[in-house]
């Protein structure tokens, strides 16, 4: 019996180190652009606000994701006030929109078409 015990402790350790090891595998999601970070179906999107733009990085366990082939558009709430942007590539893994500040507070939903084969829809709080 107590041999089936210590067999046990072993297999459990063995698979909390190995889950562990995988889990960690995947990167941290840490901002690389100075945004902020939001993960959705093991994919990572970085939200930028800069003066007029509107940019979002997309990322793939670290590596970037080309946004040639993403479209999609963001839609910013500000208090009661809802803008809708369209989303252009801005070349490598960042998605472009124009004309809107972000600000303390606001909520941005971007609803993104072909990610690597997929429809996402990624929010963002600004804090």
């Amino acid at each position: 019996m107590k041999a089936h015990s210590l067999l046990f402790s072993a297999l459990t350790s063995i698979a909390a180190t190995a889950y562990l090891s995988h889990a960690q595998a995947h990167g941290t999601a840490k901002p690389i652009h100075g945004g902020i970070i939001q993960t959705v179906s093991d994919l990572s999107f970085e939200l930028v606000a800069d003066k007029d733009r509107i940019s979002i990085y997309l990322m793939d366990h670290d590596k970037p994701i080309a946004s040639q082939s993403v479209t999609g558009r963001i839609v910013v709430m500000q208090g009661s006030k809802t803008s809708e942007l369209s989303l252009q590539s801005g070349g490598g893994n960042r998605l472009n929109a124009q004309g809107l500040q972000l600000s303390k507070g606001d909520k941005v939903v971007a609803t993104l078409n072909n990610v690597s084969g997929k429809n996402i829809t990624v929010r963002f709080s600004l804090r």
